[in-house]
Order: structure tokens, then sequence, then C-alpha cells
């Protein structure tokens, strides 16, 4: 009698835990769910099914998000064809994500691997078999969804009660190992303090922003419960405006536009607090830019820094200087930025000769518009009726509207990179056939 041998498949076990209590137990949900597809394995040996040595174990993630550190090795095994079946304890292990369950089905098809959930037994290479994944997927992810707007609902009534919903705790208080609640943290409280006494004196959120760092007194030091250490770090202008503006600070919650009574003691007065927000409110009646000087407000970004920059300005006098700004070198005070600010006025000056250069010649973006490809009958006229188009606007550009000029930019323009030594515009070919058709519009 001759014995028939089956070929060996690899078998991966992949197992999720969305919280991470419980974790520091000897025998654990993780290990519950790996015994149980151990011993699924263990009665199909003869057809050559084995485990890999390496264990996929997700404690602490939730199932909504594939950024898992276990499932993303998973994933980089599979492909490399180390793995031929994936097994879960239940569906849901997996993913929560209906979107997110239907790439991993592709995925899993376009190599050649299995999927088994052991307490939902069926096949994924069979017609009944994907029909009845994708059944089970669109509960686990309705189960989701419930659960999710559960915690929202319990964290509102919680906010609006004035409790601390956790996270880090805000600068100037600690948490009370016992209760859960904030409380002062004296060294922390009397930062705040000063910052509120010297913003009232005259002082700018610039200048102390430049103290505090000056005398090493740093951000929210912080130890998670997981053991992540938050050091603290340089004080920047936005954080300390955002303690200024927080209603935390006078024993209150702000919680979706409403203020209610906060359950943790105030650190500053209700007098020196209303100053504060005096001043506050002052400096944003007085200090707001002209609306144009928008133009490139979120198209443009610091080729040094890999951000963004925002528009700004300074006064002087009657006068109104307007600049962007890279975001990181003036959020955190960076003087090796070599961008670090430009006039508004020069680059935007810069950008508008260069797309009314394209208006007037503009074989570049019909060269992107139209691909390598070949080009269809019906790619040739949107081309040729932008070609137009962009001719008419460059006639008529100095009798446009400022706004009109605005809209246009925006929907021609991607990205504006500054350099140091150069400025870089990305164009938009879908916006570009926006303009030809709001142009045939107002025709």
């Amino acid at each position: 009698m001759t014995e028939v041998t089956s070929a060996r498949i690899s078998v991966a076990i992949y197992t999720r835990k969305s919280t991470d209590d419980g974790l520091e137990q000897e025998f654990n949900s993780l290990d519950a769910q790996y015994e149980a597809a151990l011993a699924y394995i263990a009665h199909r040996r003869h057809l050559g099914w084995y485990v890999v040595a390496e264990r996929y174990d997700d404690g602490g993630y939730t199932g909504g998000t594939m950024e898992r550190p276990a499932l993303q090795r998973l994933l980089r095994d599979l492909e490399r064809g180390a793995i031929q079946v994936v097994v879960t304890y239940k569906l849901d292990r997996i993913t929560r994500s209906l979107i997110d369950f239907a790439n991993l089905m592709a995925l899993f098809e376009r190599y050649g691997v299995h999927y088994v959930s052991i307490t939902q037994e069926f096949d994924s290479s069979t017609p009944v078999g994907r029909l009845t994944l994708n059944i089970l997927s669109s509960f686990a992810q309705y189960e989701r969804e419930i659960i999710c707007e559960r915690t929202r609902d319990k964290m509102a009534a919680s906010r609006r009660r004035g409790m601390y919903t956790g996270g880090i705790p805000p600068f100037g208080y600690a948490l009370d190992p016992i209760t859960h609640k904030l409380i002062i943290d004296p060294t922390e409280a009397e930062v705040v303090r000063l910052i509120f006494t010297a913003y009232v004196r005259g002082h700018s959120v610039t200048a102390i922003m430049h103290d505090l760092n000056a005398q090493g007194i740093p951000k929210k030091r912080h130890a998670a419960a997981t053991g992540r250490a938050y050091p603290g770090g340089r004080w920047y202008k936005a954080y300390l405006h955002k303690i200024l503006a927080n209603p935390l600070y006078r024993g209150q919650v702000r919680y979706r536009g409403e203020i209610y009574p906060g359950q943790q003691p105030p650190l500053v007065d209700e007098a020196l607090w209303q100053q504060v927000q005096a001043v506050l409110g002052t400096a944003t009646r007085t200090g707001r830019a002209p609306a144009q000087s928008a133009l490139l407000k979120g198209r443009i970004r610091c080729g040094h820094c890999q951000c963004a920059m925002t528009p700004s300005y300074a006064r002087k006098g009657a006068r109104v200087y307007r600049y962007y700004l890279c975001s990181r070198a003036h959020r955190h005070d960076l003087r090796e930025c070599p961008t670090r600010s430009i006039p508004a006025g020069t680059v935007e000056t810069a950008v508008t000769e260069h797309l009314q250069q394209v208006m007037h010649t503009p074989d570049p973006l019909l060269k992107h518009l139209q691909g390598d490809g070949e080009v269809s009958l019906a790619q040739r006229q949107e081309a040729y009726a932008l070609c137009a188009t962009l001719h008419q606007l460059h006639g008529t550009w100095s009798l446009l509207q400022p706004s009109v000029q605005q809209q246009v930019i925006r929907q021609l323009i991607r990205q504006v990179t500054v350099y140091p030594d150069r400025i870089n515009v990305a164009f938009n070919p879908a916006g570009a056939l926006d303009v030809v058709h709001e142009e045939a519009g107002r025709g």
C-alpha cells in the first residue's frame, strides 16, 4: 500500500484585541484565539497544513484601521509567498471595515491565499464562501459603527457633565489615579498663571514663547498607562493661543461650541480670564488681513521643510505687509529654514505671470492633459476648447474682478512649492477643464 502525502501548505494565525486590558496576564485573549486556531489546524494536518513559526498578534489595536504592525507584517509575508492560508478566530478579528475587507480579499485572491474564520467556517475560494464573507463583513462593520456611536454618546454626556474623558491631561493639570479626575499640578499651574499675567501686561505670544523656551520650561510631560512617554518639548505660538483661549482654566469645559461647568478646579480667577479674552478679541478684530491675502492659501508649500505655508501679515501704521510663512519653521521657531517667509506679493505676482504665460502658450498643460497614450477625439476636442479658453482669459485677464482671478488661479493650480532659489508651479488639468465649462456657461 502506497501512502499519499499532500503538499505542505503554510498557515498563518492572526489574532487581535481592541484594547490592551488583560494583555499582561500569562494567558490572555490573544493566546486563547491562537490556541483555538491551532486546534482547528490540527484537524487539517492530513491536508498538509502546518503553522508558520511567526506569530501575528495585534494587542490594543482597533479593527477599524489597517495600520496595525502585525497585520502589516502578515501582508508583507503574504506578498513574498511565505503564506498560503490565513486563519483567524472570527471575521472581525482581521477587520471591521467593509472596504478594508474587500481590499484584503482582493489581495488574498491576487496572491492565491485562502482565508478561514474558524468560528464562521467557510471557504473563500468558492462563490458562496465569498458571499458569506461579504455578508458577515457587513455585520461586522455595522457592529463597529454601533459601538462608535455609543462611545460618542457616552463621551458627549460626560463632557456635558464637565468630566475629563481621557487623553493627555491639559497643561497645568494632572490625573488623580483614584478618581480619574483632573487635579492641579502646582508647578505647571504657576506657569499657566504667568502666561495669562504676561499676556495681559502687553507681552505678545511670540515674546512669551521665546521667554519660556529660553528658561528651559517644557510643555506638558506625561507618561501614559501604556508606557509611552511624552517628553514635552519646546513651546510654539499655537499651543500658547490654545491655553489662553481654553475655558478649562476658568473651571469650565467646551464641547461642540457650547460651554459647560467643569469638575476641575480653575487655575485663573474670573477677572484675569476676562481681561485675557478682551485682549484676544481686540487682536482678532484689529488684526484681520484683507480677504484677498488668501490667494494661494491651501496651495503653497515650503520645499525645504515639506510643509504648508500659511498667509500672515504685519501692520506698520496704515499699511499692511502680507507674507506666506513656513508653518513648521514659524511654529517651532526654526532658524535653519532658508525659506521661512516670503512676501505674498512676490510669490503671487510670479505665479500669476507664469499662469498668464501658460494661457498664452498652453502647450505644456495640453501635453500633460493628453498624456503619453493615444488621444481620443473627445480628448482632442477638450484640448482645443481649453486652448481657446486660456487664450481668451489671457486677453481679458486685466479686466477680470480680483475674486474671479482668484477663482481661476485656484482651479488651474494644484500646488505651488517655494524653494530658496525658485518656485515650482504644478497645474491641475481637471481644474482647467472646469474653467472651460464655466466659461462656456458664462458665454
